[in-house]
C-alpha cells in the first residue's frame, strides 16, 4: 500500500465527519470546519491507492505549545501504520514549539508513549442529563477571563478562545468564565475556569440549565475544584493528558473544564 499524508482541503470535510462519526466521538462538521478555517491549526488526511484513511490536526498556541487531537484512522484500516503515519506527520507540524500536548483515549495511550509523549493528568469524560432551569443573560470573555486562562491553561489561546466563544453559550462571573455549545451526541462542557470553588460553582449551575435537560458531556481533571459526580454526572471513561517536550504548567484545581480532547 502506497501511504501519504496531505493537507486537508474543504473537500475532506465529508470524510473528516465521516471517520469522526464511525469513532463515535462528539466533534461536528462545524468543529472540523473551524478547525479548517482557523490560521493557527494544520489539519492532515492520510491516503492510500487513492483512499482517504485517518486524519490529525494540529492547533499551534503561538511557541508555546502544539495541540494534536482528531488523529482517526477508519477500522478497516487500522493496524497498518496510519495512525503512526499521522503521528509523525503531526509531531513534524509542531516542531516549533516547546511543548506537545494532547488528551489521550486508553486506545490511543500506548502509540503516544512510544513516541516520547508522558502522562502528566488523569481526566474522565463524565456524561449527565441536568434538568432545565434559568440560563440567565449570556455573558463574554473579558481581559481579566484572559489573563486568567493564561495562568491556568500555562500559554495564551485567546484567538481560539474568541472563535470557539461565537459558537458557544458563554457564562461570566468577575473571576472566571465557561462555556457550553451542541455536540454531535451531546452538549459539550467546557472550556471552564475559574479563581476558587464558588465561582466555579456557581458558574456551572448556570451553563447546565442551557443543555435544557439534554445530555452532557463534560471532561474534567480529576481534581478539579468541581467534581462533575456532585451534580449527578456517571463517569464514562478516563482520558489521559499527555506532554512531549518542556512540561508546562497547567493549573488543574481551577481547570474546572477543558475546552475539548481535540484542542485542549
Amino acid at each position: 500500500m502506497s501511504l501519504t499524508v496531505r493537507l486537508m482541503v474543504p473537500g475532506d470535510l465529508i470524510f473528516a465527519n465521516a471517520v469522526r462519526e464511525q469513532a463515535g466521538w462528539n466533534q461536528t462538521p462545524q468543529d472540523w470546519q473551524a478547525l479548517l478555517d482557523y490560521s493557527q491549526a494544520l489539519c492532515f488526511v492520510a491516503e492510500g491507492d487513492g483512499r482517504p484513511m485517518g486524519t490529525v490536526s494540529v492547533i499551534l498556541y503561538e511557541n508555546c505549545l502544539a495541540w494534536i487531537g482528531m488523529l482517526l484512522v477508519l477500522e478497516e484500516f487500522c493496524g497498518r501504520g496510519v495512525g503512526r503515519a499521522l503521528l509523525d506527520q503531526a509531531l513534524a507540524a509542531s516542531s516549533g514549539a516547546e511543548s506537545v500536548g494532547l488528551d489521550a483515549t486508553p486506545a490511543g495511550r500506548p502509540l503516544y508513549e512510544k513516541s516520547g509523549f508522558s502522562v502528566v493528568a488523569e481526566l474522565s469524560r463524565w456524561e449527565g442529563n441536568p434538568p432545565s432551569g434559568d440560563t440567565g443573560a449570556p455573558g463574554r470573555i473579558s481581559d481579566s477571563h484572559l489573563a486568567l486562562d493564561r495562568e491556568v491553561f500555562g500559554c495564551d489561546r485567546e484567538e481560539w478562545l474568541r472563535l470557539l466563544g461565537q459558537r458557544s453559550h458563554i457564562v461570566a462571573a468577575e473571576s472566571g468564565f465557561g462555556m457550553i455549545r451542541p455536540g454531535a451526541k451531546a452538549w459539550y462542557l467546557g472550556p471552564l475556569v475559574a479563581s476558587d470553588p464558588d465561582t466555579a460553582s456557581a458558574i456551572v449551575e448556570r451553563l447546565l440549565p442551557i443543555a435544557r435537560g439534554g445530555p452532557i458531556y463534560w471532561d474534567s481533571p480529576d481534581h478539579a475544584f468541581v467534581s462533575p459526580a456532585d451534580r449527578g454526572f456517571v463517569r464514562q471513561r478516563p482520558l489521559y493528558r499527555m506532554i512531549r517536550g518542556k512540561m508546562i504548567a497547567q493549573n488543574l484545581p481551577q481547570m474546572i473544564a477543558i475546552a475539548d480532547p481535540a484542542t485542549g
